[in-house]
């Protein structure tokens, strides 16, 4: 082999362009009406989606009216004025692409007499208290399902 011969040190100098494709994160809205869960479920997730806030069920579908599109949608169950079950139907009714991408995240007894009826959900649920790895795995299977 001859020592004489260099090879250029960088890409460009070999004659290599490189481009950088940004990776897109999945875009992820969180509805609930507690103030400190969103934005813990924010910090939660902030590392692997791109996170959107929205402080109350009427917030929430505003925001989905407005156009934007999520990857994944976490709603509270039980909310005062426009509640999950709401939102569902809301975006069963208006926007059925999001509506299958809805989970349910709740502290409330679900499957006994306080979700029974009307207010049994019909989306996926995650109970409250879960940890940051149920919750990014619940995410990330709605978003493989996309």
């Amino acid at each position: 082999m001859n020592s004489d011969i260099v090879e250029p040190a960088t890409p460009e100098e070999r004659g290599v362009h490189l481009r950088v494709v940004p990776a897109v994160r999945p875009r992820v809205l969180v509805i609930d009406d507690d103030p400190v869960v969103l934005k813990t479920f924010g910090l939660l997730l902030r590392h692997e989606f791109d996170v959107e806030l929205a402080l109350g069920g009427r917030a929430g579908l505003e925001q989905l009216a407005s156009g934007e599109q999520f990857d994944a949608i976490v709603c509270d169950l039980q909310m005062p004025e426009v509640d999950g079950p709401a939102v569902l139907a809301r975006l069963r009714a208006h926007d059925p692409r999001h509506a299958g991408r809805l989970m349910f995240c709740t502290g409330a007894l679900v499957g006994g007499t306080e979700a029974s009826g009307s207010h049994r959900p019909q989306a996926p649920v995650l109970h409250k208290p879960c940890t940051r790895e149920q919750l990014v795995a619940a995410l990330r299977d709605i978003v493989g399902r996309g």
